[in-house]
């Protein structure tokens, strides 16, 4: 498909969208806005923890350790 047949379609839908839709649609397209900016703040919290993983006073453990903590704390509850 052609990117003027892509576009046709996606103004028929929207034409065709309710109130609903509209808003998931632009939700949609607002999230995949890829110009994030952060907050110095926020930087600086994650810069401190590499820190602290690169001169080993943050410790780390493996995605699969994490996630199965994760499902035993959801089962508990």
């Amino acid at each position: 498909m052609t990117i003027s047949a892509l576009k046709n379609e996606l103004h028929r839908y929207i034409d065709m969208a309710d109130e609903e839709q509209l808003k998931a649609m632009h939700q949609l397209l607002e999230g995949s806005n890829n110009s994030h900016r952060y907050a110095q703040e926020e930087l600086d919290n994650f810069y401190g923890i590499l820190e602290g993983y690169k001169n080993g006073t943050i410790e780390t453990i493996p995605v699969a350790t994490a996630h199965a903590e994760i499902r035993e704390r959801l089962s508990r509850k």
